[in-house]
């Protein structure tokens, strides 16, 4: 082969594979919910993103005041214990056999 020919076979093999890369990544899936997981954990772990308390959460400026003072001071209240979960019997139960 000539030189020329050898030029001409490299450029109609990159040509050829350029364009079938392009048509290929036409047939690609496009996703719409990208971002969703991250959406969904997000929302998973709020508590509660919209709470209903039974009186209106107010602070006036001594609460505050007293509450930057106890933190610059390390005093700080302690925070209340909070159950999630109950423990208990775990569903076991005891019978006397009547039978």
């Amino acid at each position: 082969m000539k030189r020329r020919d050898v030029a001409m076979t490299i450029k109609r093999i990159i040509v050829a594979g350029t364009t079938l890369v392009l048509l290929a990544s036409g047939c690609t899936p496009n996703d719409i919910t990208i971002g969703a997981t991250v959406r969904h954990n997000s929302e998973v772990q709020t508590v509660d993103p919209d709470p209903k308390y039974a009186e209106a959460q107010t602070a006036d400026g001594s609460q505050v005041a007293g509450a930057q003072t106890r933190y610059r001071t390390d005093r700080v209240k302690k925070a209340r214990t909070i159950r999630t979960t109950e423990t208990g019997s775990g569903g076991q139960t005891s019978s006397s056999g009547g039978n």
